[in-house]
């Protein structure tokens, strides 16, 4: 739900101004908020600005912030049991720095050599043997080659060219990297490597690149010195590696308290933003939720007496939609609140829509899944997601939505006698309630009494909606939509043969007149209220889905069985159950989430609402 909020003015001595923020920010309960409203023609106010002296500080502080940022982004995650680093040692800071840095630097150059000897190891691994059939000389040069070797005419060719272009003073040593690729050694006069350099760009011959360290090696030395490398650089990245994880252990969790320490004084300096003064006073204004208004108002009379003044301020019509909105649902609930803010955050004074989702979310996964096997195995993996990554707040709401979602899936399995499809026929597992296979109309009928009841609902909570804003003509339309939307009911019931002939006449008779009420009121703009009557039909998809997941588990078990090998018959199986579980758990949250954000929102949710973010401690 949506909590109730106050707002409160404060007012105090100047020389207060920093000992109060202070204070606010260690409460940590009050919205902060730029109130012109309330000094619109007050004389003699201004906002507060930060001074020279504040400008600077604030300019440091923000560096220090990149700084230990940049530090504990580079340092990996290791929980530490360290103390805090205090603010008076920028000098650790500098030389923390610079270690990390060097190291990083260390570990990226070991990282590109390695994935260059990666790249060419068969290469060097076929050159390897060539070694030791070159004497290095300073007018020779030596050229490392890659050659597409699939036919001996292209060595043929280069052979022929090289031949030309030195007037055959040249050798080439060739060894074999695999049935496509050759590895060759080139020696040529020094005088002559500009020119056959080019000519074996232009044929698209690859040379082998050395990194930047040995390129003034004479090749045989680097190959050999690439080689002692493949087999040494793996033991000294670990040591890099190690040395970055003993830098963590021991600084990175000061950094992050340091770092917050940083965040929350720099908070504080822009706090100064909200806040006027005149020559000798401050004010500011803030949203608080009720329920701590009473807690706000002791702490700081409390700490200031008398020197402080706290009021509560009646808030203006024209400020209402623009409050600040907090939610506050029990911790089932609060999950779901994720879902919500993927549409928008509810607007202060119209419906939370959470409380409701997460009461039909779970209802309409089940409906579209239920199964008892798949159902178990979503269960698990929620439960091992939310385990093995509890300190993730996406992860820990997601994953109990999808538990609450598959322990509904594992209900409706249970009435529908599903266990992987039939499989748990032999074990007794049978239909409680409706076999999706065979009972299409009464699942049909379920769907659609689903549908009309949650669309009814979302009309009346549009009602609601539209009484607390106090807009009467919304609220005289969406009256008319109800009677209208009854009305359609009525006559349908009555030309069914449920109710006699006359409520059928005194259907059609009502929503004719509704209809032309809500023209009269709205326009043609304001029909699309009627929108909820086709909106109904969209239901039928948890009967289509929970069919369509029914009907391929029945295809999997049935050609699993098809094969006269077992060992086939149990690969068919499950891949086809693994599909249908994929499709299982995806589908159903996307549909279930379309009929909640396009047919059900729609008649009642209002969107744009401000959060609630309370100056408080990091």
């Amino acid at each position: 739900m949506i909590l109730g909020m106050a707002k409160l003015r404060i007012v105090g001595p100047l020389t207060l101004l920093e000992e109060v923020t202070r204070h606010l920010q260690e409460l940590g309960d009050v919205h902060l908020e730029f109130s012109p409203i309330q000094t619109k023609g007050v004389s003699g106010l201004a906002r507060i600005s930060l001074d020279p002296e504040n400008q600077k500080k604030k300019a440091g502080l923000e560096n220090l912030k990149k700084e230990l940022n940049h530090l504990i982004v580079s340092l990996p995650v290791i929980e530490s049991i360290e103390s805090s680093i205090t603010e008076n040692q920028p000098l650790i800071i500098e030389s923390l720095r610079q270690q990390v840095e060097k190291v990083l630097e260390q570990v990226r150059e070991s990282e590109e050599e390695q994935s260059l000897l990666l790249k060419y190891e068969r290469v060097l691994e076929a050159l390897a043997p060539l070694l030791h059939q070159i004497k290095e000389n300073l007018e020779l040069d030596f050229i490392g080659l890659v050659l597409e070797a699939e036919t001996g005419s292209s060595i043929h060719g280069i052979r022929q060219t090289l031949s030309e272009l030195t007037a055959g003073r040249y050798e080439l040593f060739f060894s074999r990297v695999d049935p496509k690729t050759a590895a060759g050694l080139l020696v040529i006069p020094r005088e002559l490597s500009g020119t056959v350099r080019a000519s074996l760009w232009q044929k698209n011959i690859s040379e082998l690149k050395l990194p930047a360290s040995l390129i003034n090696q004479p090749v045989g030395q680097a190959l050999k010195i690439l080689l002692r490398k493949r087999l040494e650089l793996p033991c000294r990245l670990r040591e890099l590696r190690e040395s970055l994880r003993r830098l963590s252990l021991q600084w990175r969790d000061r950094l992050v308290q340091y770092e917050r320490s940083v965040e929350n004084q720099l908070a504080q300096l822009e706090s100064a933003f909200f806040f006027y003064h005149t020559q000798t006073a401050f004010l500011v204004f803030g949203w608080v939720p009720e329920s701590r208004v009473s807690g706000v108002v002791q702490q700081l009379t409390g700490l200031f007496s008398e020197r402080v003044v706290v009021e509560r301020l009646v808030i203006p019509k024209e400020e209402l939609r623009n409050v600040p909105v907090a939610l506050s649902n029990p911790p089932l609930v609060r999950s779901f609140e994720l879902l919500t803010r993927l549409v928008a955050l509810p607007r202060y004074g119209s419906i939370d829509p959470t409380p409701y989702l997460a009461f039909f979310f779970p209802l309409f996964y089940g409906i579209m899944l239920g199964d008892i096997g798949y159902g178990g195995l979503l269960l698990a993996l929620s439960l091992y997601s939310r385990k093995r990554w509890e300190g993730n707040p996406l992860i820990r709401d997601l994953s109990l939505v999808f538990i609450l979602a598959s322990l509904s899936s594992i209900l409706f399995g249970v009435l529908y006698g599903e266990f992987f499809g039939e499989l748990g026929k032999p074990a007794g597992i049978h239909p409680l309630w409706i076999n999706r296979m065979e009972e299409f109309i009464s699942l049909i009928k379920v769907t659609l009494g689903i549908g009309l009841f949650q669309m009814f609902l979302g009309m009346i909570l549009g009602f609601i909606t539209a009484f607390r804003y106090g807009d009467f003509r919304k609220l005289m339309i969406k009256g008319c939509s109800m009677i209208f939307f009854l009305s359609v009911l009525l006559t349908l019931a009555g030309a069914a043969g449920l109710l006699s002939s006359a409520f059928s006449l005194a259907g059609v008779a009502t929503g004719l007149v509704m209809f032309f009420a809500i023209f009269v009121l709205g326009g043609a703009r304001s029909l699309m209220e009627l929108h909820s009557l086709v909106g109904v039909l969209s239901y039928l998809r948890l009967m289509g889905i929970g069919v369509a997941s029914a009907a391929l588990a029945f295809a999997a078990n049935t050609l699993g069985r098809l094969p006269g090998n077992i060992v086939v018959g149990i690969f068919i199986g499950f891949f086809l159950h693994l599909i249908n579980f994929l499709f299982g758990v995806f589908s159903p949250m996307i549909q279930s989430l379309r009929l909640h954000y396009v047919e059900f929102f729609e008649n009642f949710f209002q969107p744009g609402g401000r959060e609630y973010r309370p100056f408080k401690k990091l």
